[in-house]
Formats: C-alpha cells, sequence, structure tokens
C-alpha cells in the first residue's frame, strides 16, 4: 500500500508538471502570435501591383512575390549571426545584446506578415518555416543569453581582461558561422568539427583556468547541441519540402543585353526586340551580381514575373528615404552600433534608379531578396 501510494503521488505530481509544461508552451506560442499580430503597424503599399506573367517555355518562371518580404526574418537571423562574431573580436560574449536580438526578429516578422497578410494568398511554406526557425532562436539566445549574463559573466571577472583561447577560437568559429550562413544553410554547418578542435586546437592548462575550462565546457555544450539539433533538422527538411531552386529567372530591357557580357553567370535563355530572358543564381550571389550592373544601368522588367522586391540598406540612425519608386516599410537598430537596418519596398523595372540615388545619398545596400 505504501509503495502503491508513493507512485500515485509521483504520477499526480509528474501529471501536474506536464499540464504546467504544457500551459507554459501554449501560453508562449499564444504570446508569439499576439506579438505578430500587434507589434508592427506598416504603411500600405506604395509600389503599384500588376498581375505576375508567366514566360514561354519556363513553367517555373515565376515566384511568389510575398516571399520576397518574408524571406527577410530568416536573413536577419545570418546578419545577427554576423553582429555577433563582429561583437566578439573586441567585447566579452556576456555584453551581446541576445534578448534584444530575439525581439527584432519576432518584431521583423510581425512587420512582413501585416505587409503581406491582405495583400497575398497565406504562404504556408514561409510560414511554417518562419515559426520553426523563431522558436530555435527563442531558445538559442534565451538559454545563450541567460547563461552568459550569469555565469559567463562571473568567470569573465577571473581573466582580469585577458582574452583565453578558447574565447579567440570562439570568436573564429563565429565569424566562419556568420560567412557560411550566407550562402549555406546553418545545418550544414561541421559544429561536430569545430567540437573537435575547442579541444584539440587550444590547450588545456594557461593563463585564467576558472574562464578558460569554463569556456570550454560551454563551447562544448553549444557545438554538441547544435550539431544534433540540426541533424534532426536536416532529417526533417529533406522530408518535408523539396530541394531549394538555385537559379532565378528575370527579364531585361533589350538595351540593357550588352551589360551580360561582363558577368558570366548569367546565361540568356531567350530574347527578342524588346526584352532578354535570364537566369541568375540566388541568394547571395544574386546580389553580388545585380549590383554592379544595376550601377551601369540594367533595366529590368520583372524578376520571375514580379515587380516589386525587398530591398535592405544600411544607413545612419538618422537616415530617412525620401526618393521615388520605393517606399519605407519599417526599420532597426543596429544592436551593436550607430546605424540601422532599413527594409525598402521597390519598384523592380527603377531598380537601375533606385540603387544608385541610395548609394549617392551615403547608404550601404546589403541585400535584394530574391523571393
Amino acid at each position: 500500500m505504501l509503495v502503491s501510494g508513493f507512485l500515485k503521488t509521483r504520477l499526480q505530481r509528474a501529471l501536474l508538471v506536464s499540464v504546467a509544461l504544457i500551459g507554459a508552451l501554449a501560453a508562449a506560442l499564444l504570446t508569439l502570435v499576439a506579438y505578430v499580430q500587434l507589434a508592427c503597424q506598416v504603411p500600405p503599399s506604395q509600389v503599384v501591383q500588376t498581375p505576375p506573367r508567366e514566360r514561354a517555355g519556363s513553367a517555373d518562371y515565376h515566384r511568389s512575390e510575398e516571399s520576397t518580404y518574408l524571406t527577410f526574418p530568416e536573413w536577419y537571423m545570418v546578419y545577427s549571426a554576423d553582429e555577433y562574431a563582429a561583437f566578439l573580436r573586441n567585447n566579452p560574449s556576456s555584453q551581446f545584446p541576445y534578448f534584444k536580438a530575439v525581439g527584432q526578429f519576432w518584431h521583423s516578422y510581425s512587420c512582413v506578415y501585416h505587409f503581406t497578410k491582405d495583400r497575398y494568398q497565406f504562404n504556408s511554406e514561409n510560414h511554417t518555416v518562419l515559426s520553426v526557425i523563431g522558436t530555435s532562436f527563442i531558445i538559442e539566445n534565451g538559454v545563450k543569453g541567460l547563461y552568459e549574463q550569469s555565469v559567463g559573466y562571473l568567470t569573465e571577472l577571473f581573466t582580469f581582461g585577458h582574452r583565453v583561447e578558447e574565447e579567440v577560437y570562439a570568436q573564429a568559429v563565429a565569424a566562419e558561422y556568420g560567412t557560411f550562413l550566407h550562402t549555406i544553410p546553418w545545418y550544414e554547418f561541421p559544429f561536430g568539427e569545430k567540437l573537435r578542435g575547442l579541444w584539440t586546437q587550444t590547450p588545456w592548462w594557461g593563463k585564467s583556468p576558472v574562464r578558460k575550462w569554463e569556456r570550454k565546457l560551454a563551447l562544448s555544450a553549444e557545438y554538441g547541441g547544435k550539431g544534433l539539433y540540426a541533424a534532426l533538422i536536416k532529417r526533417a527538411t529533406r522530408s518535408t519540402f523539396a530541394p531549394a531552386e538555385l537559379e532565378i529567372y528575370a527579364t531585361i530591357d533589350s538595351r540593357s543585353t550588352p551589360l551580360l557580357a561582363q558577368e558570366p553567370r548569367l546565361r540568356v535563355v531567350q530574347r527578342t526586340d524588346t526584352a532578354t530572358t535570364i537566369v541568375s543564381p540566388r541568394y547571395e550571389a544574386f546580389t553580388q551580381i545585380m549590383l554592379p550592373l544595376l550601377r551601369q544601368g540594367l533595366q529590368f522588367q520583372d524578376i520571375a514575373g514580379n515587380d516589386e522586391i525587398l530591398v535592405t540598406v544600411l544607413a545612419l540612425a538618422d537616415w530617412h528615404y525620401t526618393g521615388a519608386d520605393a517606399a519605407t516599410i519599417f526599420a532597426l537598430p543596429i544592436l551593436t552600433n550607430e546605424q540601422q537596418r532599413v527594409a525598402l519596398q521597390a519598384r523592380v523595372a527603377a531598380l537601375h534608379q533606385i540603387i544608385p540615388a541610395l548609394e549617392q545619398a551615403g547608404v550601404t545596400i546589403e541585400h535584394l531578396y530574391d523571393y
């Protein structure tokens, strides 16, 4: 009877804990939904929207226009990784604004959600991806922020301003990871290799041993945990989503065709008296290829059948866009310097005018979001 009563009590406690955890999870999810719904109010579209166009002979020519906006939060995670790596060059890890980074991710998601919700059909694939990676971003930065600003901060006090080898190693890994994310999904990063390097490329003893061993253990948990999670996400992604398309179609004015000779990564697939249809690499390469050509006057008629595109720029905190053919959707302060990231809705056919005008205004073009 005593054993039975003991088991019954344990089961009741386990049930209560489970209910509490489920309730907390549900409350957290409802909070996120409410935040996305309410956190950001964006201006109405100021670019005239026209029906998408389909090109003969290219069934996969068109890409969903809303994706140019809905991919921004995913890219924000890339920018945050870059910002973290740059911050670690001259600052201790405990001072990075982990929680503000989480807030900016969800604020940007709220902004693009509001901007697209009444203009396009609901894109389940984009929103599913953002929900998954957004939750992961909360967990990663939340756990890291709590740890670094408590245990990590305390062990920093034992260094007296000296950086241990593990901190130098962690900064190099963070920089490599940020660069990696610009072209390859995060779950392909070799976390296991970096975990082995932590133990084989840094000495086991040296100055500030308290901080040294705390970093070894904390970074081991980080690289090991990310490696295991990456393996799960890679398997789930491959079983759920089709492989990403690595090329994108666009149509340019025929008078811009001679500029294509400067860029061997572009292919011409169709040419008429008034237009030339091309194929370009996507993602980071798209921005790298197109910016020099746009500066020289390359004029798009459309990109993947779309008439507008999201462009982000880096500018001083007091800068405001006042030009034509584009409009500000939202702006986010850079958390570790005096700049801001400004998201612009731009008219595709005017990019050859918008890009030079922005650069003449002293801002840096960060990215063209290719759907």
